[in-house]
């Protein structure tokens, strides 16, 4: 520096510092935002699959227990289901990568940001069934077994991690009789 003030070098080398300075200082904020971009997309795939599992496991709960012995309760394959709510038949269908739930209340849609096909899968506590009710298995197997999940998987992944999971709590009616010799409910409508 002279007494007169900088030179055009000095000044040249203060300016490229700074562009390189704000430069870097861009490609932070530009890997920030992509990185909270791909975290926002993760959050919204959670929130679709959990509103997915919150709708499914309500509209199955208002149906009671669904047995492997009654042909009046739920049916379903893998991609459909229909089952007694509410004072009449509500269904369940996938549709591509979206479940869509029929009630008297209307038509609910919920959909997954993924492209693959999804299926339908029925749980037991000793069995995972395509079709609900499932094949009687031989004895000494029970004579029925109640659905304790319904889940939603990817039919094209081989991967056993479901996409949602729709638990059913209730296994006996709440005016069961149990019967120990019998294993069934008396006096239960």
């Amino acid at each position: 520096m002279s007494q007169d003030g900088y030179t055009a070098a000095e000044a040249l080398a203060a300016l490229a510092i700074l562009g390189l300075a704000i430069g870097g200082l861009t490609s932070g904020l530009m890997l920030i935002g992509r990185h909270q971009g791909q975290a926002q997309a993760a959050l919204n795939d959670v929130e679709r699959r959990r509103a997915m599992e919150s709708q499914l496991t309500l509209a199955l709960s208002t149906g009671g227990i669904f047995r492997s012995d009654d042909a009046n309760g739920l049916r379903g394959d893998s991609r459909t289901m229909d089952f007694p709510c509410a004072g009449g038949r509500c269904a369940a269908r996938l549709e591509g990568a979206s479940l869509v739930l029929e009630d008297a209340g209307g038509e609910r849609t919920t959909r997954l940001p993924t492209t693959a096909d999804l299926r339908f899968e029925y749980l037991t506590a000793s069995n995972a069934s395509a079709i609900w009710p499932p094949t009687p298995r031989p004895p000494p197997a029970p004579a029925w077994e109640p659905l304790r999940a319904v889940v939603v998987r990817k039919s094209s992944s081989s991967s056993d991690e479901p996409v949602a999971l729709a638990r059913l709590w209730l296994q006996q009616k709440p005016a069961c009789e149990y019967d120990l010799i019998s294993q069934d409910c008396r006096g239960a409508p």
